[in-house]
């Protein structure tokens, strides 16, 4: 079934020299589509909070013609990257729903929302979207480009093309930002 999945959403990661195959929610989604998914519902089954070690855990069922899948997912700070510890509850819901969707649509392949991706952890590297917009947001001003180099020199990367998707992100929000002081200081509207 995986051969279904548009060849964007499957996505190549990296961990200790090993490379192997991810898919998105967002494809698994598309697929369910198309494959007749009349609903998916979730519901908390627990929340998350101080006592629990902000664990949250959600339970998402997805119905199909054929019948009727359900799967948990949880979300804790020690299972998601640092930037999404505010979304722990939105994380356990995407999770249940990929892995319901998962069954649902017989993928072993496990979804890149299941996994923690920050250091240490699988490596996702930066989409070609990501690259192109660091690179718009470079050729705007020439101070972009002591952001960037001083970023690569934190990052211990030589090029834009080794940072990792959270890594760009980052960037882009550092660009931004001096983008908005930028044009606040000439009078622009942000």
């Amino acid at each position: 079934m995986s051969e279904n999945i548009p060849k964007e959403h499957i996505v190549l990661l990296k961990h200790g020299g090993i490379e192997k195959e991810f898919v998105t929610y967002p494809g698994l989604l598309s697929l369910a589509h198309k494959k007749g998914l009349k609903r998916i519902d979730v519901r908390v089954v627990q929340l998350p909070d101080k006592e629990n070690g902000f664990l949250a855990v959600v339970e998402a069922t997805a119905e199909f013609e054929n019948g009727t899948f359900t799967d948990v997912g949880d979300a804790s700070p020690e299972s998601a990257d640092p930037h999404l510890s505010p979304h722990i509850l939105r994380m356990a819901s995407t999770r249940a729903k990929a892995r319901a969707l998962r069954d649902a649509l017989n993928i072993g392949m496990v979804a890149v929302e299941e996994l923690k991706t920050g250091e240490g952890d699988f490596f996702v590297p930066a989409t070609e979207k990501q690259l192109s917009y660091i690179r718009d947001l470079a050729d705007l001003h020439y101070s972009n480009i002591n952001i960037i180099k001083d970023f690569m020199d934190e990052k211990n990367r030589n090029s834009i093309e080794e940072l990792g998707r959270d890594e760009a992100s980052e960037l882009i929000s550092r660009l931004d930002k001096s983008k908005s002081k930028k044009d606040d200081a000439h009078g622009f509207a942000s």
